[in-house]
């Protein structure tokens, strides 16, 4: 199992514009990076996500606000 501090390196060169696939792949590429709010190291961590979890992430905001808003 690999922890955080295993892939900072990687997340790092990704989000400095490294774009080997070998890093962030042909298939699903990173395409951004949330940040976190809170670590026990008091720094936030960047956490990378697809394409199809920002989208599935976009679906589920629309359908809770469309509740949220009846």
């Amino acid at each position: 199992m690999a922890t955080y501090d295993d892939l900072k390196p990687y997340n790092l060169r990704i989000a400095n514009g490294d774009r080997s696939p070998i890093l962030s792949g042909s298939v699903h590429p990173i395409s951004e990076f949330n940040v976190s709010s809170h670590t026990s190291h008091g720094e936030p961590k960047l956490i990378p996500a697809v394409k199809d979890e920002v989208d599935r992430r976009m679906l589920l905001h629309g359908l809770v606000m469309a509740v949220m808003n009846q």
